[in-house]
């Protein structure tokens, strides 16, 4: 839980330090593996998984613990008895399992699509929305229309 809690600029500035190209942690490790160096944030076919493994990374605990939540909230009663029937472990987990955490399901995409939408902290700090535009997000592009182009109106409707 406790990568939830650490402000963004800081996961930014560690994984940039990780994914850097000259003295990056990762690439030492590829080089030790005697395998080709990556550019983690300069290449625009992979710099958006890269961004991907930090959010990943930073959001995991929270949903981890609203997973557990929902586990440990489903009936004991309703297991043991599909146990008894003879149910297989994939028609426990369809008929019983996902009927039950649906909730926690549901609110799991909903803030990860909410995030995916408000995220700027992490993409800015990393690239910048580069290379070219490749890594960059809606919020990253309504701070460049209001502060680059000064288009302050356009900026206050695209937020």
């Amino acid at each position: 839980f406790l990568p939830y809690v650490i402000n963004g600029v800081a996961v930014a500035c560690m994984f940039s330090f990780l994914y850097s190209s000259e003295n990056g942690v990762l690439n030492s490790f590829l080089q030790l593996l005697h395998m080709n160096e990556v550019s983690w944030l300069s290449d625009p076919k992979i710099v958006n998984m890269s961004l991907a493994v930090v959010s990943l990374w930073k959001f995991s605990g929270i949903h981890i613990i609203l997973f557990l939540a929902a586990f440990q909230s489903l009936p004991t009663d309703m297991v043991e008895a599909s146990l008894i029937d003879g149910a297989s472990s994939f028609k426990q987990f369809y008929h019983i399992v996902l009927p039950n955490i649906k909730g926690v399901v549901e609110i799991i995409l909903f803030l990860n699509v909410r995030g995916a939408l408000m995220i700027f902290d992490i993409p800015y700090v990393m690239t910048s929305g580069g290379p070219g535009n490749a890594s960059s997000t809606f919020t990253i592009e309504t701070i460049k229309t209001a502060f680059q182009y000064s288009s302050f109106g356009k900026a206050s409707a695209m937020a």
